[in-house]
């Protein structure tokens, strides 16, 4: 296929006009005779990677944004309504999941993303979201279960879950270890530090964060992927830098959960390799992109993560907002 006189970046990140040359979903520098698009309006980007999504959580709609987390599931009537939608979600067929799966991963496809680290929300549907991948060609990394169903081909690869704070006890943690031993290559992933809460529960088991207990377990490699990391200190970024570790920043969610933001110039600083993620389903790529941003130019997320014990969204949002006029 040619995609003729297409607007792309060159080796040197100049932004040129020319001939573009797919063959068997790679780009050649041959012409194949197949067929011919039109381009001249059209710009190619490489595609994006969503390094954290919560599947079926498209259909929510908002459901449980603008809650704290630790609120979520309670009794108020947004609460209420929460339980309904996962009962409901409890009831749907092998089927209606793969349709479900499927029409994220379409609509994350319209995006320009295509690759996607899909984790669990409540419950786990791995076989849809398996056959839902297959179906729509994105390229997908899905939390498994157990070890039985790690995977490593072209377009799918699974990862091992960590134990988190709620759930951190002597047998999840001997679990882990035993997964981790036997499975060395294995990717392991975790919600890290999210809340304040999920602090207090960590400290309250005796460790000083969360980092340092699965450091003091033989968990960190650089096989590990620690998602969000809001409350995470300063020396607890430099002890998984130290191990290696990957981290995920998703600051839109986090600050529409009141969770704030990860200080994502002190992982920098430190040379952590981060990546981005929408978190829900309903948030926009390029939007999370333009926030990370905002952040490195102003240094807005480590001012913040030190100054507020509580969070202001709005007052963040609007402050955000005024700096960006100046530029």
């Amino acid at each position: 296929m040619k995609l003729k006189n297409v607007w792309q970046l060159d080796s040197q990140s100049h932004l040129i006009q020319q001939d573009l040359f797919l063959h068997s979903d790679q780009i050649v520098d041959f012409d194949d005779g197949g067929d011919e698009l039109d381009c001249h309006d059209l710009l190619v980007l490489p595609g994006m990677v969503n390094a954290h999504f919560h599947g079926t959580s498209t259909v929510t709609r908002g459901l449980f944004m603008d809650m704290p987390v630790a609120q979520w599931l309670n009794d108020s009537p947004q609460g209420q309504i929460q339980q309904r939608f996962i009962r409901a979600l409890g009831q749907c067929t092998e089927e209606e999941r793969i349709q479900l799966s499927l029409y994220e991963y379409s609509s994350m496809l319209k995006q320009g993303i295509t690759t996607v680290f899909d984790c669990r929300l409540f419950q786990q549907d791995y076989k849809a979201k398996k056959k839902a991948g297959e179906l729509s060609g994105i390229r997908l990394t899905l939390e498994a279960d157990n070890p039985s169903q790690l995977d490593d081909q072209p377009l799918l690869r699974t990862a091992l879950p960590l134990p988190e704070e709620s759930g951190w006890s002597v047998e999840a943690c001997a679990q882990a270890q035993a997964w981790k031993r036997n499975y060395p290559a294995a990717l392991f992933k975790a919600h890290c530090m999210e809340t304040e809460l999920a602090v207090k529960t960590i400290q309250s088991k005796g460790y000083a964060h969360t980092i340092k207990a699965y450091v003091q377990a033989g968990l960190l490699d650089e096989h590990s992927v620690l998602i969000h990391n809001c409350k995470a200190s300063e020396e607890a970024i430099q002890l998984a830098a130290q191990k290696h570790v990957r981290m995920i920043n998703c600051p839109i969610s986090n600050l529409k959960s009141q969770n704030g933001v990860s200080p994502l110039k002190i992982m920098l600083d430190n040379d952590i390799e981060i990546g981005l993620g929408t978190d829900c389903g309903r948030l926009q790529m390029m939007d999370v992109i333009n926030w990370n941003i905002y952040f490195c130019v102003i240094n807005m997320s480590q001012i913040l993560h030190k100054l507020f014990g509580k969070w202001q969204p709005n007052g963040v949002l609007a402050a955000v907002a005024g700096r960006r006029q100046e530029f």
